[in-house]
């Protein structure tokens, strides 16, 4: 996956969000249409690919502006495909 097509997430509000909802990470990945273990990436990864942002909100009851954040000056990705 090219780093233009991820957008960083604030894992934090994310899984708070999904917990007031009373959601596991499976409950969530139902809603989204996705895996748990995509989920679990974007709690401990902080970041999603770009399709998922506004679903992933809107899901939440959240506006987009509210989980984004600004991509890390000190990230150094793996290049690997998730």
């Amino acid at each position: 996956m090219t780093k233009a097509r991820r957008v960083y997430i604030d894992s934090n509000v994310l899984r708070l969000r999904r917990t007031a909802k009373g959601w596991t990470m499976s409950d969530l990945a139902r809603q989204m249409g996705v895996e748990v273990s995509t989920t679990a990436r974007w709690e401990h990864r902080g970041w999603v690919t770009r399709k998922y942002v506004i679903p992933l909100a809107e899901a939440l009851g959240i506006e987009a502006d509210e989980i984004v954040r600004q991509e890390p000056e000190d990230d150094q990705s793996s290049g690997r495909a998730t």
